[in-house]
């Protein structure tokens, strides 16, 4: 069998979560890291690799490696951008 055909995920993290949820389920990346492992199919010869970035304090993707990620997946969360519909 070929080598496994890697798939680079960015997450950009928006948001996290409290309480019960957070406690049964992780955070945002324990979130989409299971979704993938669970959603992969069992004979698909594929590796998915996920790093994070908490842009809520300003972390993002170093501009010259954006290239080496397959996609990039943005989180939810809590805030939203307009000002005029409350969270």
């Amino acid at each position: 069998m070929a080598s496994p055909r890697i798939i680079r995920i960015g997450l950009l993290i928006c948001g996290f979560f409290h309480g019960t949820v957070a406690q049964a389920h992780g955070d945002y990346y324990d979130v989409y890291s299971n979704y993938w492992k669970s959603t992969m199919p069992s004979d698909c010869n594929a590796k998915v690799i996920i790093e994070g970035f908490q842009v809520r304090d300003m972390e993002f993707p170093n501009e010259n490696q954006l290239d080496k990620f397959d996609l990039f997946m943005v989180t939810g969360s809590r805030r939203n951008f307009f000002p005029s519909i409350k969270p």
